[in-house]
């Protein structure tokens, strides 16, 4: 592990984020599934539903959706300043996807709305091609994979779980382990 100072702290500081962050993905993607599981039975019946209804259904999966690539982004963000932490280098950005999706719903109020999809030669909208705005299927804004994003943050949860826990044995297996799963995010 890179050396803080002397200071464990930011380390153990790091991880507990890394830990809190993959905990709140995971979370947030259970929310999502069970909405998403509604909105499908749901929406076989939305001639019988009135508009208001629907508009409801469709903020509560916006918001929904909003929320899992914030809460993505942040363990994204403590997974990199761990990263400096242990190693003294600037963690690389290991999904630019998730990087672009959430700068591109940060800048949302500076795009155009062309048919059912936000628009711009700005910033992270432009370099994403644009934007999605139905809501509603297994991939957060036609760009990331929910199921991906679950499974990454159940593992990262795990490894941080042992880190904070274990003895220093245990750490350098977590070590390990996470060096391991960004290997594999990688290719």
């Amino acid at each position: 592990m890179a050396d803080d100072g002397g200071n464990t702290e930011n380390s153990e500081f790091a991880a507990s984020m890394v830990h809190t962050w993959a905990e709140a993905v995971v979370r947030q993607a259970d929310r999502l599934d069970a909405l998403l599981a509604y909105l499908d039975n749901d929406g076989r019946h939305h001639e019988y539903m009135d508009d208001s209804d629907l508009l409801q259904d469709f903020r509560q999966a916006w918001a929904e959706s909003h929320q899992m690539v914030s809460a993505s982004y942040q363990l994204e963000r403590w997974r990199g300043r761990q990263h400096t932490l242990r190693t003294g280098e600037k963690a690389p950005v290991t999904d630019m996807k998730l990087k672009h999706l959430r700068d591109a719903l940060e800048h949302l109020d500076e795009a155009d709305i062309q048919q059912g999809r936000a628009v711009s030669d700005e910033r992270s909208l432009h370099k994403i091609g644009g934007l999605d705005l139905e809501v509603g299927s297994r991939w957060l804004f036609d760009h990331v994979s929910i199921d991906d994003l679950k499974r990454d943050a159940r593992e990262r949860a795990a490894a941080a779980e042992a880190e904070l826990e274990g003895t220093a044995g245990d750490r350098a297996a977590s070590l390990a382990e996470d060096d391991a799963i960004e290997a594999q995010r990688g290719s």
